[in-house]
């Protein structure tokens, strides 16, 4: 399988996980700051600390697991809704691609905001209302479970306690 961060290299699922692999992880990691940038970007449960009250969470990339969803945070509190939209209702090819360029430094979301909005719109996905007023969309930034406060922005990964 590719390795995911570089084009050219293929690993199968035994080397990945066996000793040599793990080393050939961290010896990238040491060498290529961007490299490690992307494996903590994968990563899920990956700690972070709120940089406006210090809370620790754990940020996990959106669309993984065996039934993905792109969860939709609300832009005024922290809440996620996490009965989304499936790629089975839509098409979020181009979404991902622009998640894999995020994953591997290769996408400022500050920068291209109006590409993103334009993404957004193209897929017409719904608003949905938040119980605190507020609205969950593909473009809101996630917040800080204890502060509300904007706490990355990755529209990519989602920040929670579930793993703690």
């Amino acid at each position: 399988m590719p390795e995911g961060y570089y084009d050219d290299i293929y690993l199968c699922h035994d080397c990945w996980f066996s000793e040599e692999g793990k080393e050939w992880r961290l010896s990238r990691e040491r060498d290529d700051p961007a490299y490690k940038n992307y494996i903590e970007n994968i990563t899920a449960g990956f700690p972070i600390t709120c940089k406006s009250c210090d809370h620790k969470v754990l940020r996990v990339p959106k669309f993984i697991g065996h039934s993905p969803q792109w969860e939709l945070n609300c832009d005024s509190c922290s809440k996620v809704n996490y009965r989304s939209p499936s790629p089975y209702e839509y098409d979020f090819t181009k979404w991902l691609e622009i998640s894999d360029l995020y994953m591997k430094g290769k996408f400022e979301v500050s920068q291209n905001i109006e590409l993103l909005d334009s993404m957004a719109n193209k897929l017409n996905l719904p608003h949905i209302k938040c119980e605190c007023g507020g609205t969950c969309k593909i473009l809101a930034k996630p917040r800080c479970l204890n502060c509300n406060s904007v706490i990355s922005e990755s529209l990519f990964h989602n920040f929670d306690e579930f793993y703690a």
